[in-house]
């Protein structure tokens, strides 16, 4: 799915560019990626199981402009790539096709200015758009910013799996989030 771009303001007052990720920006992303990863403790994968080659970025940017089930969209600061998001099924199968999942990454330096509430919002929106009545997301429960903004978003807590993410100090929880986009 191709999403117009769009320009959106944050709380800094300043505009940013909103559009679809095109196969063009693989190797951008890749570094986004990477970047993320050393600033952010809370990402399912360690930080040497970061793809840094674009190719296979390509290809998944590839098939998700292709989709008619998920998208995946990205958000410019002039030519530096801030944010990212995509949705997608839970499955194809008839009985789960209802269902999608988020997932959402910001540069930290563009935390805390309304970007992640604009992003979520546009992406259930665009969700039930493409027919999907459940979007559902697991996020780390040491996360706070991110549980924040998905509260307020609407999205509510179905429950957490203990120890879902092992740590080098331990183990974290996982909190399993849901929003019912048919409200």
């Amino acid at each position: 799915m191709i999403i117009p771009a769009e320009t959106i303001k944050l709380k800094d007052m300043k505009e940013y560019l909103l559009r679809s990720t095109e196969e063009s920006d693989a190797e951008q992303l890749a570094s986004f990626i990477y970047e993320l990863h050393t600033e952010c403790p809370y990402m399912v994968n360690t930080l040497d199981e970061i793809e840094t080659d674009p190719a296979p970025y390509e290809a998944i940017l590839r098939s998700f402009r292709e989709s008619d089930h998920g998208f995946h969209i990205t958000v410019y600061d002039g030519e530096k790539l801030i944010a990212a998001a995509g949705v997608e099924p839970v499955g194809f199968e008839r009985k789960v096709m209802h269902r999608c999942t988020i997932g959402i990454a910001i540069n930290k330096s563009y935390r805390n200015k309304g970007l992640g509430t604009q992003m979520i919002a546009l992406c259930m929106d665009l969700a039930g758009a493409l027919g999907y009545n459940v979007m559902e997301m697991g996020v780390n429960s040491k996360n706070t910013l991110a549980l924040s903004v998905l509260n307020r978003t609407g999205c509510r807590i179905l429950g957490y799996i203990p120890r879902a993410f092992r740590q080098d100090d331990g183990y974290d929880d996982e909190v399993y989030l849901w929003k019912d986009l048919t409200e």
